[in-house]
């Protein structure tokens, strides 16, 4: 085969007459779609794929204008933090204040009763107050070592070989006040 007939090696990026979008060409997402977008970004709880859904446009689109125009960036960040800010106050007021919850007899609703979130206000208390509310955990290194050591000494004198002492520290049991 002929070099003429080869096909020609193409660069990376687009194929040759593909539509590009460029940073001052906007495309389908205006900036009155983006202004929409970040409504819905706040609304959605920061889910920027279904803000993008909201207003037609893929989530490719946003991270696309994300970094391409970093006035736009910088907004959908604030309109996340906006969004956890929102999060956060309805997480404490479902816990401290509660929601109203029909109540029905006969199928026909009769009253309310206020019902309160105790998961959510523990774990709105666990983030804010982590050294009283989160689980707690100690892990005693000195034990698993000692342990170790006194197995690979075991091991070794069943076996009949020595280890050398300097290639595993003697941890001895110190008196730490713990029987």
């Amino acid at each position: 085969m002929s070099e003429e007939n080869l096909p020609k090696k193409r660069g990376r990026g687009r194929p040759p007459g593909s539509k590009s979008l460029k940073p001052n060409k906007q495309g389908s997402f205006t900036p009155q779609r983006k202004k929409k977008f970040l409504q819905h970004l706040v609304k959605n709880g920061g889910n920027a794929s279904a803000a993008a859904a909201k207003v037609g446009i893929s989530p490719a689109s946003v991270h696309y204008h994300m970094k391409v125009d970093s006035v736009f960036k910088e907004k959908v960040q604030l309109a996340k933090l906006e969004a956890m800010d929102m999060v956060e106050r309805e997480i404490t007021r479902r816990g401290v204040e509660g929601h109203d919850e029909d109540v029905y007899y006969q199928g026909q609703v009769v009253g309310t009763k206020k019902i309160y979130s105790d998961n959510l206000l523990m774990r709105r208390a666990e983030a804010l107050m982590p050294e009283r509310y989160s689980k707690r955990s100690q892990v005693d290194v000195n034990a698993n070592v000692t342990v170790e050591h006194k197995a690979r000494s075991k091991l070794a004198s069943l076996l009949g070989i020595e280890i050398e002492d300097a290639e595993y520290e003697d941890v001895t049991d110190k008196d730490d006040g713990v029987d």
